[in-house]
């Protein structure tokens, strides 16, 4: 079972957001694995990023919603005890939208 699961809807392509994120992951030091399926289809992978209070990682599943957006869900399976799901969410609701912002 998942430590915290998170779902976004954003407006970019699963083919355009993948790189966005391995590039903003890369910058930290972490990694993202997986790709998106053929033609901008469902995607899914593994995540992790090294940070001081300790690693967070996981499994990623991005889907096409139609009108060029996507939805990702993210199940974070390892994190810092004392780091709360909610304040992961917030932390990971900038990110994607300035990853988002980039594409």
């Amino acid at each position: 079972m998942a430590a915290c699961e998170f779902d976004f809807r954003l407006s970019v392509t699963p083919d355009r957001l993948l790189p966005a994120l391995r590039a903003d992951f890369a910058r930290f030091g972490g990694t993202i694995t997986g790709d998106v399926g053929p033609g901008a289809g469902p995607g899914f992978g593994e995540f992790s990023l090294p940070t001081p209070l300790g690693e967070f990682a996981g499994i990623w599943e991005i889907a096409e919603t139609g009108s060029g957006g996507c939805s990702i869900r993210i199940e974070l399976d390892h994190k810092p005890m004392f780091v709360p799901c909610a304040a992961v969410e917030e932390h990971l609701a900038r990110r994607l939208a300035k990853a988002t912002a980039t594409v």
